[in-house]
């Protein structure tokens, strides 16, 4: 199986078409697989392959080794189907929710590390499913159905807009690694690949939103692009060298690789918040005893107090689970 082909047609696919030749390649690669009619029958496969039931995450549904090296010729495959090109993207949206739901599952039992790396993985997953599928809507009130999906079918704009919301967290996910202690190329691209989709979401929410030529909109994006084509640690390779081996770096480089790790906080005014009552708490809800005095810059909620808060880092909102930053906005 031809893994570089695959992940070409896969992109490809994303920018609007694929060629004969890979899809070609795509059902020869699947043809020995059980046949899938639908996004519920993939579901369905999905919860009876990796079932809840499982004392443990399984990683055969995020190791390339395991089921995923499937997932990209079954996606190209389906061109040659009667699936709609918004259920085709829907694959991803069904199998990164699913990651998602059975990491939520097994959190306590996964070292931290491991379980952010793969948290942001199926965030990025779910977020590209999501991106693509409200691309190919009409409308913005077109409504998309996937089994995924909790309260019935969502509108396109609901879509794309959950869409940056959820490639915002796996970008402030990434952001750790990237340019901390140990940091790596795989680490670096990383980082790059979660800004440039988050600058796909965000072209797929304007456009929706009739904001393709919005200033502020269009002046996001482009900022977003930049950093990704321009990070640090790609054009400069002593820069690398140093933040891998734990040296310390500062002045002008440290500054500009602090404004590229927040780079997911450039998104965060074009979505609102999950819910419009955010959690607004008088006592932290970690410690139980100081007032909660910060409020997370992703999910608005006010609920840690300044002795729990992590400062400049992420941290797990302890009511919504959203990974955020938090500053500090007296009640």
């Amino acid at each position: 199986m031809n893994r570089t082909i695959f992940f070409q047609g896969l992109t490809a696919l994303r920018n609007g078409s694929v060629s004969e030749d890979v899809v070609r390649q795509a059902l020869e690669a699947t043809r020995h697989g059980r046949l899938i009619a639908n996004l519920v029958a993939f579901d369905t496969w999905l919860q009876e392959r990796f079932p809840d039931s499982e004392p443990f995450f399984n990683y055969e549904i995020t190791s390339q080794e395991g089921f995923p090296r499937h997932l990209v010729p079954f996606v190209l495959s389906l061109t040659q189907s009667d699936w709609s090109k918004v259920d085709i993207h829907g694959v991803y949206a069904v199998y990164g929710k699913r990651v998602l739901d059975l990491l939520s599952k097994n959190e306590a039992r996964m070292q931290k590390e491991t379980y952010r790396d793969e948290l942001a993985g199926a965030y990025q997953h779910y977020a590209n499913g999501l991106m693509h599928a409200a691309k190919e809507a009409l409308e913005p009130s077109t409504l998309i159905d996937f089994p995924c999906f909790t309260g019935g079918p969502w509108s396109a704009l609901r879509v794309a807009q959950e869409a940056v919301r959820v490639q915002s967290q796996s970008c402030n996910l990434r952001s750790e690694k990237y340019a901390s202690p140990g940091t790596s190329k795989s680490h670096v691209h990383s980082f790059k690949s979660s800004i440039e989709n988050l600058a796909t979401a965000l072209e797929v929410l304007a456009k929706l939103e009739g904001k393709s030529e919005d200033k502020t909109t269009v002046g996001c994006i482009t900022q977003l692009r930049d950093r990704a084509k321009n990070l640090v640690l790609v054009k400069h390779d002593d820069v690398m060298r140093a933040y891998r081996q734990g040296e310390a770096v500062e002045g002008a480089i440290a500054n500009e690789v602090a404004k590229e790790k927040r780079s997911a906080l450039l998104a965060t005014q074009f979505v609102p918040a999950r819910d419009s009552s955010a959690t607004k708490l008088d006592t932290c809800a970690v410690c139980k005893a100081d007032e909660a005095s910060y409020t997370g810059i992703v999910c608005r909620c006010r609920c840690i107090c300044a002795q729990c808060v992590l400062h400049d880092m992420l941290m797990e909102c302890p009511t919504c689970s959203t990974w955020t930053e938090f500053l500090h906005m007296a009640a």
